[in-house]
């Protein structure tokens, strides 16, 4: 799981900005939410241009050069903060799995030109290259790198995504950790709550989101889904022009789904195809951020899909602006965030005072208290 993200000269954040996501408060309830004593389901509030949808794009950064998974460059213009245009933008993540830390660190001049990168396991040096250094080799001491040809200054590649691509690594805990690492970063994935399939990282396929539920012969468990929440399920499918497709049905009509559907629904129906890969797949998702999550919901349902989403054994970051999903009845303090420029905390550390289960959250941050 993701313990620590730190990013410096990304976008809107000039200085050093760290997401940290290690819980150390004991609170008894919603206990869910906490896993080896790591926030495992986040909410990230801010006011708008705070730097919610770039802190998402900065730990996404990674996916470009270590995945060949799809990413969008077009997202990452502007890549360096406007103070230091020509400075490198640098990244520090910090990774737990069981009782091992994994540490990666890199700089970079632009989306694609990596600087140089680092990584550490339990606090050692295990990789470490830096292209502005004299001497063009870099330094692996991963069992089973020995012979490999480490003269790669020119090449726009990562060393670890190169190292994991050329070498037959040997068995053994550090390489067992250097997988795990590249495995996690592989199943990353972070998608907007919009009628539109955009994304990054996990997947390749960007197919579409209609046929890949007829395909897979998830239209009964769709339907059942969208009951769940309460909405209108009075979906068939039907065959048009030789493409299968949905559309609702009354009682002297039909009706294309898409055209018929409000943008909660579609925004839902996109929901429902990731859930899909959350909760099905044996390569499931390792870490998740989904921007905006709710921005078309309602509360009920906004707070039904959090349910949802605690029961999975996944790492979840949303970004909301609802208020009402403050309560304690749901989440709790240490893993709802207040994002602004310089800084990244959750509500427990941003008061003196503990907060406790009869705490009104919500009344506080309305009053102020997290500022």
């Amino acid at each position: 799981m993701l313990r620590c993200f730190k990013v410096k000269n990304f976008k809107g954040f000039k200085d050093w900005i760290s997401l940290d996501l290690e819980s150390q408060n004991n609170y008894a309830f919603n206990t869910d939410c906490i896993k080896d004593t790591l926030v495992k389901t986040a909410l990230l509030y801010g006011y708008n241009g705070s730097g919610k949808s770039n802190i998402g794009l900065a730990i996404f950064d990674i996916v470009s050069h270590l995945t060949d998974k799809r990413t969008d460059k077009s997202l990452y213009q502007n890549f360096q903060n406007g103070h230091d245009c020509e400075g490198l933008v640098e990244f520090i993540y910090t990774f737990q799995f069981g009782d091992t830390i994994l540490e990666y660190q890199y700089g970079k001049e632009n989306v694609d030109s990596i600087v140089y990168e680092k990584l550490y396991i339990q606090n050692e040096e295990i990789v470490f290259f830096d292209k502005r250094n004299n001497d063009s080799e870099f330094i692996s001491r991963l069992s089973g790198t020995e012979n490999l040809n480490k003269a790669i200054k020119e090449l726009r590649i990562s060393v670890i995504k190169y190292i994991k691509s050329n070498s037959v690594l040997e068995s053994n805990s550090e390489n067992t950790m250097f997988y795990a690492f590249t495995d996690f970063v592989d199943k990353m994935l972070m998608f907007w709550a919009l009628d539109t399939k955009s994304y990054i990282g996990y997947e390749n396929d960007s197919g579409d989101i209609i046929q890949d539920i007829i395909k897979n012969d998830r239209v009964k468990d769709f339907k059942t889904f969208l009951e769940d929440f309460k909405l209108d399920n009075n979906i068939l499918v039907k065959e048009i022009g030789g493409k299968k497709n949905f559309l609702y049905e009354f009682e002297d009509y039909q009706i294309n789904f898409y055209q018929a559907a409000s943008t909660g629904v579609r925004s839902l129906t996109l929901f429902y195809y990731w859930y899909e890969r959350m909760r099905t797949n044996k390569s499931r998702p390792s870490f998740i951020f989904i921007d905006e999550f709710d921005a078309f919901y309602h509360s009920d349902i906004s707070e039904l899909i959090i349910s949802l989403l605690k029961k999975l054994d996944i790492q979840v970051i949303l970004t909301t602006h609802n208020s009402n999903l403050m309560s304690n009845d749901l989440l709790r303090p240490d893993c709802c965030f207040l994002v602004s420029k310089n800084e990244i905390a959750p509500f427990s550390k941003r008061v003196e005072k503990e907060l406790r289960l009869a705490h009104n959250i919500e009344k506080m941050y309305r009053a102020g208290a997290f500022e």
